[in-house]
This record gives C-alpha cells, sequence and structure tokens, in this order.
C-alpha cells in the first residue's frame, strides 16, 4: 500500500488585469530563423511581456542577431553564455525572468499575433490552471504550412494528475512553443537538470507540472513550429535509430521526474509500460528491427490492449494504432516502413479519421503529445 503525500492540484493566485509575461527564447547557431522568431514576439497584440534570448554559445551570428534586437526594443534581453545544451538556456533565461506567466519559444518556431492575448485571458479565466497548452501549426523550411496539431488526440483540461499516473505520463502535452506556465509553480520544475536535458527540456516541465498543478488548452493555433533538416521533426519517417532516440525522449524525463517525486516523499511513479505513445514507438523499432514473429505478437497485444482502453484516442485513433500496427505484421520490411511513416504524416486518411474523433467536452477530467506528429 502507497504512503506519503497525495498528488493534487496546487492553488494559485488569481492574476491581475495585465500580469507581466515572461518569453523565453533560447538559440544556439539558429541565426537563419531566430530574427524571424523574436519579431512574431514584437508583433504580439500584447504588450506587457519581456523578452529573454540565451545565446548558448552560437557561432553562426544568432548573438549578433539578438543584440541587434535589444536595443531597439527594451522589452527584450539577451543572456549570452558557453554552450550547454537547451535545459542550461532556459535555466538561464528563467534566471531572468520577471513575470507571473512564462512561455517559451524555440529559436526556430513563431508566434501567432494573438497567442500572448489569448493565454493570458485563459489563465485570467481560469485560475485554477498553472499549465497551458494549445494547437499549432506545422510548417515547412519556407514557412508553408502543412498541417494543424494534434491530428487525431485530444486535449484536456482539470486535474489530470491520477490519469497521467495511470497512463504512465500519457497525454496531449505539446512541443515548447505551445507551452506556458504559471510562474508560481516554477519550484516544481526549474532549474531543469541540465545533464540529462541538453535536447527536449520542455519534456521535464510537461511532465512534472501536470502532477501538481491543474491543465488547460486553448484549441485554436497560437504558435507555429517549423520542420526543417536540422530539428528531430525534419521529415515524417522512422527508422531504427530515429525510434530509438524517441524512445530515449521518453524515457529520460520519465526518469527525472520519478527521481523528484522520489526526493519530494511522493511514492507516486510514473511507468512507460502503461504508457502508449512509448509502447507505439517500442512497436515500431522491433517491427524494423530483426526479431521473432512471436515475440512481436506479444508487443502487438500489449499496444493493442493500451489503445483500447485509452481514452485520449476517439474511435479513429484506435482504428488507425489497432489496425495500422496490426497489418504490419504481415508486410515486409520496407512496406512496414512505408507504412509505419504514413501514420505519423499528415495525409487523407487521418483527415477522415478526425471524422470520428469524440468532442472535446468528454476529456474535461472530473472536478473542473506524444510523439508531435503521431497521435
Amino acid at each position: 500500500m502507497e504512503t506519503g503525500p497525495t498528488l493534487r492540484p496546487l492553488p494559485l493566485e488569481p492574476l491581475g488585469d495585465q500580469p507581466l509575461v515572461s518569453v523565453l527564447l533560447p538559440v544556439c547557431n539558429y541565426a537563419r530563423f531566430v530574427a524571424r522568431a523574436i519579431v512574431s514576439v514584437l508583433e504580439q497584440s500584447y504588450g506587457n511581456f519581456e523578452l529573454i534570448v540565451c545565446d548558448d554559445g552560437s557561432t553562426d551570428g544568432s548573438l549578433a542577431i539578438a543584440r541587434h534586437f535589444e536595443t531597439i526594443d527594451s522589452r527584450i534581453r539577451v543572456v549570452q553564455k558557453e554552450n550547454g545544451g537547451q535545459a542550461s538556456a532556459l535555466n538561464a533565461a528563467f534566471r531572468e525572468h520577471r513575470g507571473e506567466i512564462v512561455c517559451i519559444l524555440d529559436a526556430d518556431d513563431l508566434f501567432l499575433l494573438h497567442k500572448l492575448q489569448r493565454v493570458v485571458d485563459e489563465y485570467r479565466e481560469n485560475p485554477d490552471v498553472g499549465l497551458l497548452v494549445h494547437s499549432m501549426i506545422l510548417l515547412d523550411q519556407h514557412e508553408r504550412q502543412i498541417e494543424t496539431i494534434p491530428f487525431l488526440s485530444h486535449f484536456e483540461r482539470g486535474w489530470i494528475g491520477d490519469k497521467l499516473i495511470r497512463r504512465g505520463g500519457r497525454w496531449r502535452f505539446m512541443p515548447s512553443s505551445a507551452l506556458s506556465f504559471r510562474s508560481a509553480l516554477s519550484s516544481f520544475c526549474m532549474p531543469i537538470p541540465e545533464e540529462e536535458f541538453r535536447k527536449s527540456a520542455e519534456s521535464f516541465i510537461f511532465t512534472i507540472l501536470p502532477l501538481f498543478t491543474c491543465v488547460g488548452y486553448i484549441s485554436e493555433p497560437l504558435s507555429c513550429y517549423r520542420m526543417h533538416d536540422a530539428n528531430m521533426s525534419g521529415e515524417f519517417a522512422f527508422n531504427p535509430a530515429t525510434l530509438r532516440y524517441r524512445e530515449a525522449c521518453m524515457r529520460i524525463p520519465t526518469d527525472a521526474v520519478n527521481t523528484q517525486l522520489a526526493s519530494m516523499g511522493f511514492p507516486q511513479r510514473l511507468d512507460l509500460d502503461r504508457n502508449l505513445d512509448f509502447a507505439m514507438i517500442r512497436f515500431k523499432r522491433y517491427m524494423l528491427e530483426p526479431g521473432s514473429a512471436v515475440a512481436r505478437l506479444r508487443y502487438y497485444r500489449h499496444l493493442v490492449s493500451l489503445a483500447l482502453s485509452d481514452d485520449l484516442i476517439g474511435p479513429g485513433g484506435k482504428l488507425l494504432v489497432t489496425i495500422g500496427h496490426g497489418a504490419s505484421l504481415l508486410l515486409r520490411r520496407s512496406a512496414r516502413q512505408w507504412l509505419f511513416d504514413q501514420m505519423i504524416s499528415p495525409n487523407l486518411l487521418k483527415r477522415f479519421l478526425r471524422s470520428f474523433r469524440l468532442s472535446d467536452s468528454e476529456v474535461v477530467a472530473p472536478g473542473t503529445i506524444n510523439s508531435v506528429g503521431e497521435s
């Protein structure tokens, strides 16, 4: 029997009329993108913000671009440091923040015009919410729109800490540039462990905070996620190496959060064996690597069990997971590769399956991911 403190949402003070928003923008060698990212913040309809740019040892001119903007707008501050990775840069920027709301913007992404205003409004209308996500538009490197995410799965609202434990940490999280949190909760997620999170540092934030606060969402897209050859989602494709990397990207925050929970005396732990996202990634890797048919069938049965009991995806998503992965058992390796690539990419089938999706109201938590492209 578990003994110790119980996970529950922490009370938050209501925000005032014009709360200061801190936008943290870490950059390392993204000179070709960072000016556009900064301008997308300066053009916001909500003006009470500070933009803290942390240059993480760039060698390509990113620092000079950030310094230029610092001279023309007093709301911008630039922090310069030696290269230490994304968590190190976010921590350095966060140490300079003064706002009540913290937003993150990756240097290759963009905020849409009303992003900050909509975020502020949502927090003010829902004072119990401490973590907020929203939809995003996928762009190619030429800023052409590809798709809107999430594709099939649902956002959630309210207290989902107990569900997070039951699902092994799975919820409809979003990447950095669609993520914000109340700074009153920063003691739970900042500083981010730097050695473990040289990349994907936001995963620590979106894995731990739903255990201590209510989550909220805005269904309209408020930022753009740029896909290009230098980020992990530069193309919709799978191979064993990228799948191993994705597994690691899930294990690292899970282990870090479990360590944090233990240090705080909480008995609950996140178990990736209960996580449908992790099961899908692992199954694909097994199907693309040499292995026995018996082992593959065993992993498929586990995957189907998680999918059928999952309360995040609707009938269309369950159909895609069970039939799509099941069909791969009958195919040659090259055909499996093609099938898996179709499952992660935006396509006509996914648009059709959207018509079977349950309404958002059916996933509001009582009392109140994922891989980016996959669900």
